[in-house]
Parts: structure tokens; C-alpha cells; sequence
């Protein structure tokens, strides 16, 4: 393979995993866009039907000043709304219209609602600011060491230091398209054409003498509209970082030419196909004109010109401490370089594989041995289950420590696929005896279930990876159901699981059935069928299997093993 086929495979790969980033901001977007929805749904309603006489309301009823109590009643609404304003930090001009709002005399009807919807508005523009800064950050870091990362593997290492919290700070604040604006400022642009599309579609409403379902249907046009346009910038963001991050990688490794790279397929436009392959100097280099993105959803990446040849095993880098060269794996993995060239440590191979396959890990708190067990179990019980190996592959999974002094650890998800969030106390696996003689003491006690004493280490996690288990069967059972039906139909189905697992049991032990299970199990995993799962796999995997931990293997085996 050439130096060109090698980097447009490996750059076009580098381009699809930044805009995927994208995709998962837009899921998170359109939730919160279809809260604001409901919430501003609710608002008109109840406004409209407050004031309408026979189920109509006018345009000249809805202009009536309020009268003495009702302003008494909105001044205290007011104050809420300045509160949380602060609170929340939403933007000056907001916080000024409620001051201006709280010292008048009068107010009218129609200004009583419009002032609670651009509440809603506020904070979905304040919600949506803060989420695209922290997604664009972490693009444009990401491209800047992984860009850095595949062209070193031609080029050999040089000196690279860490991207600068400051430097982030300005190019997340830099203008860079056409209008002069930054993405901020494009997110309170949409919040002011949302607030203003909403009030002409009221008053229309009001003048046409249309009913609440008329205007509800227009509302909630005008919010999709919104919506559409804030992924189209989520898209067109994070494909300017993703490509701004390459381009400054470059300039700090000395490329001095990319080289344009379009996917070439019935959906590339006419504008991409034609600069395909073609040669910018870095110093003429600038995204949206000589350089991607050229367009809205443009999918057209750069890929750095060099003479070095890719096919070699080994090839020359320079220790960026020492400045002498040295020779390295052909096939290094990012994460071993980032942390040898960059950071200057090397992590355990736990660590590195469960990263690579999607896992965000910060355990770094916990004492080495309890750490490295629980890396250690993590490993294993993904490597156990293909469907878990494949569900953190496309959603991630967060594991880290907190400062609980309740519980040892935690599990939290989301009615919908995401990333998981596995959370172990450090306070309370802080030491190893103790850890050993509190899950033999909760045995004793029948409160948590039988865990031989070289596996003690890793109850917690192994109890809390039945959790993610779980949630991904739940996940695969409920796929496509919509959202407000979720969460009773999750509880259905993990009772029905708890009744497969049982039946499991049945089949390893005749006696075992669902009116004598409850013996088997700890009076934790008796407290729901949430923790049974749980309990069993912590059971399961900590060396001492009961037929309940048997019967949960026995199933797992089965659901992995199913399409």
C-alpha cells in the first residue's frame, strides 16, 4: 500500500469517527428540543385556555392589561425566572428583558406568554451553547493528536506537546466563516428567529381566530424548523474543528502540503469531486475556502503530501524528550503513543484495550491491586460478551471513581442507547483487607452473594457490569418503541428476564423454581429484578457460583450466541 492509499483510508476513517461525534450531539439535541416543545406546548395551552371565552380567544382579549392579582402573580413568577437566569447564566440581553418585564406597571396577556416561552427558549439555547463548546472541544483536541498520531506513523515522531487549554479557548472563539460569527453566536441568532417566529405565529393564530390545535401544530413546525437548523451547525462545527485540529497538527509537525480527499460516491458534490486530490500549501490553508469544509454536511477531509514510504515495520522517531532517534512499532496503536510521546507514560494493556474499544477509564485514585482487578474483570466480562463488546464499540462506556460513602458503586443509563456510566467509590475500595472482610461479612449476613476470597477485589465491578449487561439486553428488546412507553416496558422486560434466568436454574437444578429461587439469592438482589442480575453476575464471576450464578452464564451463553 502506498503513502496516498494508506492516509485517505486512515484519514477518511479519522473524518467518519469526528462526524459520528456529531451524530450523538444531534440525538442529545433533538431530546432536548422535543422538552422545549412539550414545555412550551403546555405553556400556550394553558395560557390560551385561561383566557379564551367559548373555547376562542382574540387577538384584542389576548392585549388586555392583567389585572392587579394576576400582576402580583407574574412579578412573583419573574423573580423565579431572574433567579434562575443567573443561576443558569443565561445570556445578558434575557436577564435585562426580565428586569425591564419586573419594574413595569403593565403587562399584558400576550406579553405574559411571550416572556415564558423565551424562558424555554433561553435555557434549550443555553443548554445547546454548553453542549456544542464541550463536543467541539474534545473534536478539535482529538483531530489535533490522532492527526499527529497517523502521520507520524509515516514521518517518524518529532517533539509534540500537549494542546493548551488557552489555545482551545481561541479557536473555539474564532470566527471563521463568511458572516464573521462563531458558533456561539449563531446558537442566540437561531434563539432570537425561534422567538420571533413564535410570536408571529400566536398573533396569526389570534387574528385568524384559530383554535389551540392550530396553533400547537405551528409551534411545534417552528421548533423542528430550529431544530433542523442547529444540527445542520452541529454538523458544520464539528467538521470545521475536526479539520482545524488536523490542520494545526500539521503546521506543529512541519507538513508543509495536504492533499484535498472527497468521498467519492453518488452523495459527494460537484464541488468536492472537482478539488479531489488536489494540493494546498499549509500556509494558504483555510477552512471553508482552500480547505474543508467546503459546504454543509461536507464530508471532504486533507490528508498530509509526504515522501515517506507507510510499509516498513519499523521506522524512525524522535524521542521528544531527548531529541535522538529511535525506532518504533510499525504498528504502534494511538493510545501507546499518545501516552509515550505525549503524556510520557505508558498505561497497563487493560487500560489500552478497553480504550481502544470505546471505554473512558479514570481509576486512577484506587490503590494499584484493586485497580488492576477491576481492569482486569472489566476486560474479561467484555471479552465474555460479544453484545456488550459490540454496544460499547458504538456507544462508549465511562468508568470512574466518586466519593460515595454509601454506596461502592453505581450504575446510570439512559432510557434510549448511550454511553454508560459505571461509577466505584474510591472511600470505600480503598483497601484491600477491608474490601475482603466486608463482602465476607455481607455474606454472612445473607445481604450480598458468595464470592470466593481471591475475587473479592472485584465484586463491586463485576455487580455493576451485570447492570450494563442488562441495560444492553433491555436496549435490544426495546429498540424502536417510543420514548414514553420505555420505562414501564424496561421494568416488564427485566422481570421477564429474571423469570428466563429462573428457568435456567429449572434446567441446572429441578428444585430451583420461582417460588425457591429467592433462597439462592442475597437480600440484595431480592430488593428488584434490576439487582437479581446483578447479584447473580457478581455471583457469577467472583469464583463461587451457586446455581443462580450458573443459570446466569448459562444465559448470557445464549443471548451472546443470539443473533
Amino acid at each position: 500500500m502506498n503513502n496516498q492509499a494508506y492516509w485517505s483510508r486512515r484519514f477518511e476513517n479519522l473524518k467518519n469517527e469526528q462526524m459520528k461525534r456529531a451524530e450523538l450531539t444531534n440525538a442529545e439535541l433533538k431530546k432536548l428540543y422535543e422538552q422545549a416543545l412539550q414545555e412550551a406546548h403546555d405553556e400556550a395551552l394553558a395560557w390560551y385556555q385561561r383566557y379564551a371565552k367559548e373555547n376562542n380567544l382574540t387577538l384584542r382579549e389576548a392585549r388586555k392589561q392583567l389585572d392587579a392579582r394576576e400582576m402580583r402573580a407574574f412579578k412573583m413568577t419573574l423573580e423565579e425566572f431572574k433567579r434562575l437566569a443567573k443561576q443558569k447564566n443565561l445570556s445578558p440581553e434575557y436577564q435585562r428583558l426580565l428586569e425591564n418585564a419586573s419594574i413595569r406597571v403593565r403587562l399584558d396577556r400576550s406579553q405574559v406568554l411571550m416572556i415564558k416561552l423565551r424562558n424555554i427558549i433561553e435555557k434549550l439555547a443555553k443548554e445547546q451553547q454548553v453542549r456544542m463548546e464541550e463536543v467541539l472541544k474534545k473534536t478539535y483536541e482529538d483531530s489535533y493528536y490522532k492527526a499527529a498520531y497517523e502521520t507520524q506513523k509515516v514521518s517518524g515522531n518529532a517533539p509534540l506537546t500537549e494542546v493548551q487549554e488557552e489555545t482551545v479557548r481561541k479557536v473555539l472563539s474564532k470566527p471563521w466563516a463568511a458572516d464573521g460569527r462563531d458558533f456561539s453566536a449563531r446558537i442566540w441568532g437561531q434563539r432570537d428567529t425561534l422567538v420571533n417566529a413564535l410570536q408571529i405565529e400566536i398573533t396569526r393564530g389570534l387574528i385568524s381566530h384559530k383554535g389551540t390545535g392550530t396553533i400547537a401544530k405551528r409551534i411545534a413546525k417552528r421548533f423542528n424548523t430550529s431544530f433542523s437548523n442547529a444540527s445542520r451547525l452541529v454538523e458544520t462545527e464539528v467538521a470545521y474543528f475536526q479539520e482545524r485540529g488536523m490542520l494545526d497538527s500539521f503546521a506543529a509537525l512541519g507538513v508543509e502540503q495536504v492533499r484535498l480527499l472527497a468521498v467519492l460516491d453518488n452523495r459527494t458534490s460537484e464541488m468536492c469531486q472537482e478539488l479531489d486530490g488536489k494540493i494546498v500549501d499549509l500556509k494558504d490553508a483555510k477552512p471553508g475556502v482552500t480547505t474543508p469544509p467546503f459546504h454543509c454536511y461536507c464530508r471532504t477531509t486533507v490528508v498530509p503530501v509526504s515522501e515517506f514510504d507507510s510499509e516498513e515495520s519499523t521506522r524512525a522517531a524522535r524521542d521528544p524528550k531527548t531529541g535522538k532517534t529511535v525506532y518504533v512499532p510499525g504498528d504502534l496503536t494511538y493510545k501507546a503513543w499518545y501516552n509515550k510521546y505525549v503524556k510520557g507514560t505508558s498505561e497497563p494493556d487493560e487500560v489500552e484495550y478497553l480504550k481502544d474499544i470505546g471505554f473512558t477509564i479514570d481509576l486512577s485514585v484506587l490503590p494499584d491491586e484493586i485497580r488492576k482487578a477491576n481492569l482486569s474483570e472489566a476486560v474479561a466480562v467484555v471479552k465474555a460478551n460479544p453484545k456488550l463488546l459490540q454496544y460499547v464499540k458504538q456507544y462508549g462506556l465511562n468508568l470512574a471513581t466518586d466519593g460515595s460513602a454509601t454506596h461502592y458503586g453505581t450504575t446510570s443509563y439512559w432510557l434510549i442507547p448511550k454511553e454508560i456510566d459505571v461509577k466505584l467509590s474510591h472511600k470505600l475500595l480503598c483497601d484491600e483487607v477491608t474490601i475482603k472482610a466486608a463482602v465476607a461479612k455481607q455474606f454472612a449476613k445473607g445481604y450480598k452473594m458468595q464470592a470466593a476470597n481471591g475475587e473479592a477485589l472485584h465484586y463491586t465491578i463485576s455487580h455493576e457490569l451485570g447492570h450494563v449487561l442488562e441495560t444492553v439486553a433491555l436496549y435490544e428488546r426495546t429498540q424502536g418503541l417510543p420514548t414514553w412507553v420505555l420505562q414501564a416496558e424496561l421494568k416488564k422486560q427485566a422481570k421477564l428476564i429474571r423469570k428466563e434466568v429462573v428457568a435456567c436454574a429449572n434446567e441446572i437444578d429441578k428444585t430451583v423454581n420461582f417460588r425457591t429461587y429467592r433462597k439462592y439469592l442475597s437480600l440484595y438482589g431480592q430488593r428488584n429484578e434490576f439487582e437479581f442480575f446483578a447479584e447473580c453476575h457478581a455471583n457469577m464471576r467472583c469464583g463461587a457460583p451457586n446455581v443462580l450464578g450458573k443459570a446466569l452464564k448459562l444465559w448470557l451463553e445464549r443471548w451472546n450466541k443470539d443473533g
